[in-house]
């Protein structure tokens, strides 16, 4: 399987694990209207979004310059997996609807990305989690292990956006 088909794959596998948590009370789109496309920009909210690592229990934000673990995906693409959390009460919009947009830019390589319609949250939770989305960085080990790759995220949701960025460097998970 070659670069573009897997991106299909991997953004449905993205879509299907893209919020920890249940969404079993959540309203579904037809019932919250989300029907249009992806916001293109918004007010800046600053602080809302980190990226981090963990889980919404153990929660860790990542630093620029630490190592993160790359890892082998099902169909045999070296990954990374990282968290984003969303402070809801900084934000301040009813977590229906939004969207993630997620770029991960390698040293030297043309960066991969994409904007997913995230599943809706309550408003009344003081921060909303979204991973692990399965970030595609290459089918080669060998061109990515010990390099950096930045990550930019953007969380989109009534308007209003919140933006991180953090710039990691890839080490081999054995």
């Amino acid at each position: 399987m070659n670069r573009a088909s897997l991106r299909p794959a991997l953004l449905a596998v993205a879509c299907a694990a893209s919020a920890c948590g249940s969404s079993a009370d959540k309203p579904s789109v037809a019932e919250t209207g989300c029907t249009s496309p992806p916001p293109t920009r918004g007010t800046p909210v600053p602080d809302a979004l980190t990226i981090g690592s963990g889980n919404p229990q153990h929660f860790r934000p990542s630093v620029d310059g630490e190592s993160t673990e790359l890892i082998i995906g099902g169909q045999g693409g070296y990954m990374a997996v990282p968290l984003f959390r969303v402070d809801s009460a900084l934000l301040g919009t009813d977590g229906a609807c939004a969207y993630l947009r997620v770029e991960a830019a390698v040293d030297g390589q043309e960066p991969e990305s994409y904007v997913i319609r995230v599943p809706d949250s309550d408003p009344s939770e003081p921060y909303w989690y979204f991973g692990t989305l399965p970030l595609f960085l290459s089918f080669d080990e060998t061109v990515i292990v010990d390099r950096d790759c930045t990550y930019t995220a953007a969380f989109m949701d009534d308007g209003r956006e919140a933006d991180a960025q953090v710039t990691l460097h890839l080490v081999d998970d054995e």
